[in-house]
């Protein structure tokens, strides 16, 4: 199953590109988001980076997330793309309030 799923995902990155002789040739091209032609679909996770110092006293401006995009009007699907916590803070705070919501216990 994981092995056809991972075909699945590949296949779906293929681009098409006529040669000289108007055959179609699969080309496997992974594109990464970006905010200048993609919209954000949400976040899927993140990581913990920096210093010993940082990560023991770790505070959301030391985790990077990783922003997955929607299908561009061209059939495309842009590889997700890795933020720093005060970048999204900025761009899409809706969807990083969301994703962080999942984590938040009280008691």
């Amino acid at each position: 199953m994981g092995k056809q799923n991972t075909q699945n995902k590949q296949h779906s990155r293929r681009l098409k590109v006529e040669d000289q002789q108007g055959l179609n040739l699969p080309i496997i091209k992974q594109i990464r988001g970006e905010f200048r032609c993609d919209l954000p679909s949400h976040i899927s996770s993140h990581i913990l980076v920096g210093q010993r110092l940082e990560i023991i006293n770790s505070k959301l401006e030391n985790y990077m997330f990783r922003l997955e995009w929607k299908q561009r009007a061209d059939g495309v699907n842009p590889v997700g793309t890795e933020f720093r916590y005060n970048d999204l803070k900025q761009v899409c705070p809706g969807l990083l309030m969301k994703y962080l919501s999942k984590f938040i216990v009280l008691s």
